[in-house]
């Protein structure tokens, strides 16, 4: 959260949110502040002042005792919190986060309180395309937004020359992401948050993803990423805004109207696919983008790709191999929250939308149909319209295996797990032959977690037991495990110092099976 308060004692926190803090590492009690340079929540006294509003500030909650949901009757049903709110804002300087730091071999060297880097950061970023490797966890700022009304972050990256925006032009930008924090829905887990919104930037500068949502509200925090360490500067001054929605074009703070990004590489299109409840309620996104300068499939260069990945999502996307559909060497190590394509090379070709949600029994409230919102470099398209600046647009199969356009504002019901997107109309030709094996798709990954230096299989939610086998490249079975609990993680005990390939067969108690490789 933000404290953007002037000179505030944290202590005054205790009384103000009925619970007692202290300056006691890892009780739960104690109040941290994120220090961008060397990537590490710091300890802060209660006795001690809170005197940088765009501060990141963390709050413990030992067995729940920080319980927000309940105010007391003596304060009218709200917490009070006080103090002399922040006006002006001096420019901030982003330059050096992490730049001194070494995290060491998949992040195990420790910070200043000998804690391992692995433990608590991660770069959602990079996480498609490296891991502890490069700029992997550094460039990153957190900051809270210092003032009591929201921030408008939709434009504080690169513009064209001439253009006048808001005072912003963080030209290395490489996305933005905040965490609203409403809960969405209870499902047998329990409660759950409503997915991190991010927006990513392609190489043009120019934003995708939820362009119109990142919008901070007072006390919220945000993460900004930066592509390498060239010094840039943000003014929170000029991003105050009191509408919940980001600003358009010619209504920022000049009296003069931004101007439309040029056609030099092509428009950037974008998708974005809204999942609503029985009540019309968000219950999650997702984005598909193409522009002619975009890459297809899988990339091992961080620094060429705006993609996101998604975490628990309800509903993803998937990396799609250049002949269209999933990625098979990639599906059960990652899925996607913004995914981007060529729209020349991947012209008429299948982009796979897979719900975790529809259907399942342990869900209490389910995403009932998709709505769609339709952008074309960052710029809403009337509402019904269905055909972009290049002749074309975006296209869905649906249940039944009809291909639909894809109009702006336009709700579908949910009928399917899994539905067909595509940017130009696919050939019929092609929709009516599958040569390929059908994918399982299933939240279960198996990814590589530093922590235990090995592989390991991370389970859908909704798994109760699995078989897991592991092949080498000659075929032979090296790991056979039956019956593996699925509540945690399976460690995958290879041996660190072979340099080699597996396959890995992992299959649930009701059958469903995945399979993916180990590359090391």
């Amino acid at each position: 959260m933000a404290l953007p308060f002037y000179d505030k004692l944290l202590g005054s926190l205790s009384s103000e949110l009925n619970k007692s803090f202290n300056s006691t590492r890892y009780s739960k009690n104690e109040i941290l502040k994120w220090n961008n340079s060397t990537v590490v929540s710091e300890t802060q006294a209660p006795w001690s002042m809170a005197t940088q509003a765009f501060g990141y500030y963390m709050l413990g909650s030992n067995n729940n005792n920080l319980d927000l949901s309940n105010p007391p009757a003596a304060n009218n049903g709200v917490y009070n919190l006080s103090g002399k709110a922040f006006t002006n804002q001096p420019i901030v300087n982003l330059v050096n986060a992490g730049n001194g730091v070494t995290f060491g071999p998949n992040g195990t060297n420790q910070n200043s309180y000998g804690e391992e880097y692995h433990t608590y950061l991660f770069d959602q970023f990079e996480s498609t395309t490296s891991s502890w490797a490069g700029t992997y966890g550094k460039n990153i700022y957190e900051f809270g937004n210092p003032f009591l009304t929201n921030l408008d972050l939709s434009k504080i990256g690169y513009v064209e020359p001439g253009t006048v925006t808001d005072g912003n032009n963080i030209t290395n930008i490489w996305g933005v992401q905040y965490s609203p924090g409403d809960v969405q829905y209870v499902d047998g887990a329990g409660s759950t948050f409503t997915n991190p919104l991010v927006m990513t930037y392609d190489s043009n500068g120019r934003p995708q993803g939820d362009i119109n949502n990142v919008m901070v509200k007072p006390m919220g925090v945000f993460i900004i990423k930066l592509r390498d360490n060239t010094p840039q500067t943000l003014n929170f001054n000029t991003l105050r805004r009191f509408s919940n929605t980001a600003r358009v074009d010619g209504t920022d703070y000049s009296v003069t109207a931004k101007k439309a990004f040029k056609n030099s590489n092509g428009t950037l299109k974008q998708l974005g696919v809204i999942g609503l409840d029985a009540n019309g309620k968000e219950m999650g996104r997702t984005y598909y983008v193409v522009s002619a300068n975009a890459l297809t499939g899988h990339q091992a260069s961080a620094a060429t790709t705006g993609q996101a990945a998604a975490s628990d999502n309800m509903f993803v996307t998937y990396e799609e191999k250049p002949t269209g559909g999933i990625d098979p060497n990639y599906n059960a190590q990652y899925s996607l929250y913004i995914n981007e394509a060529n729209e020349n090379d991947f012209l008429g070709k299948e982009i796979v939308l897979h719900s975790f949600d529809y259907n399942e029994p342990n869900h209490n409230q389910q995403i009932v149909s998709y709505k769609f919102e339709v952008r074309e470099n960052a710029a809403m398209i009337p509402a019904g319209v269905h055909t972009l600046s290049s002749g074309t647009g975006f296209y869905y199969k649906s249940a039944n295996g009809n291909v639909e356009e894809v109009k702006q504002g336009a709700i579908i019901p949910v009928s399917s797990k899994s539905y067909s997107l595509y940017y130009g109309a696919p050939d019929k030709g092609s929709l009516a032959t599958k040569e390929d094996k059908p994918i399982t798709l299933s939240r279960t990954m198996v990814v590589y977690n530093p922590a235990v230096s090995n592989y390991i299989v991370r389970f859908d939610k909704n798994w109760k037991k699995a078989d897991i086998e592991v092949y080498d490249m000659s075929g032979k079975l090296i790991i056979s495990k039956k019956a593996v609990d699925a509540s945690k993680d399976f460690v995958i005990e290879l041996d660190g110092s072979v340099k080699s390939s597996y396959v890995v067969k992992v299959v649930s108690d009701k059958g469903v099976v995945v399979n993916t490789k180990i590359l090391k």
